[in-house]
């Protein structure tokens, strides 16, 4: 039997979150965090299959009644504190292959502590790797000089990045987890960046204050998942955590 060629999004969601307990499944307006990413992925147009890949057994559960798949769940080995996310998109690609001859030809990884990435971006993303990207990511661009930054090293200071002569500040990008795509079998073209520049879209859920903060912009209409989000923020009501990621302080304006 030759493989099925689909596009599937994979969940990650592991049960261990150590910052907020039980986070993936918390409730975030009224329905559980993971329900955001399910729900978007399904709404897209561009995705066959959404499939959630835990060890935990109360968040399959709550997967599959948003609409994800949860064909198995993932050894414990593979949901640990140091367990590395790629590892455990591999074994469930590698499972989906061997016992259901599904071998999706597009995945997109979708971390579901981004509940505001919008339908458009998933669009886009499937369109690259339709277009012969091999790879697409969304990232923040962030116009700085590298030589900024230092780490200690032997008892020293030492810059990460020392200025060569005759060069010029650059852009960096910043990798977020709202989409990780490629493509099967590897064909060998470029990889496609997807910027993202609305604070809200980037929003990364991690602490208390990520969800009250998450609460206040669904209670002000900021998060629209067509995209057509506003884009001037009240300086009051946000900050930017150090990689730009809005967080929490106080009250929407």
């Amino acid at each position: 039997m030759s493989p099925k060629q689909e596009c599937i999004a994979i969940i990650p969601a592991r049960g261990g979150s150590k910052g907020v307990p039980r986070k993936n499944i918390r409730p975030l307006g009224g329905k559980p965090l993971i329900a955001w990413s399910i729900e978007q992925a399904l709404a897209s147009g561009v995705v066959d299959r959404v499939v959630v890949s835990t060890e935990d057994e109360e968040i399959a559960e709550v997967s599959r009644q948003w609409g994800a798949d949860v064909p198995f769940l993932r050894p414990m080995e593979l949901a640990g504190d140091t367990s590395i996310v790629g590892e455990a998109v591999s074994w469930t690609l590698d499972r989906l292959s061997r016992e259901q001859g599904v071998l999706p030809s597009r995945r997109l990884i979708l971390y579901p502590t981004h509940p505001f990435r919008t339908l458009p971006m998933l669009r886009e993303a499937v369109a690259a790797l339709d277009s012969g990207s091999q790879s697409v990511h969304t990232v923040r661009v962030i116009h700085d000089s590298a030589e900024r930054y230092a780490v200690m090293r032997g008892g020293r200071l030492r810059q990460i990045a020392p200025r060569l002569p005759g060069a010029k500040p650059g852009a960096y990008n910043r990798l977020y987890g709202l989409i990780n795509g490629s493509r099967s079998p590897e064909t060998g073209g470029p990889t496609t960046l997807l910027p993202v520049t609305d604070a809200v879209n980037l929003m990364d859920i991690d602490t208390y204050e990520d969800f009250e903060l998450a609460e206040l912009i669904l209670a002000h209409g900021l998060y629209d998942p067509q995209g057509s989000c506003d884009r001037s923020r009240s300086a009051s009501a946000t900050r930017e955590g150090d990689d730009g990621t809005m967080r929490g302080r106080g009250r929407l304006t």
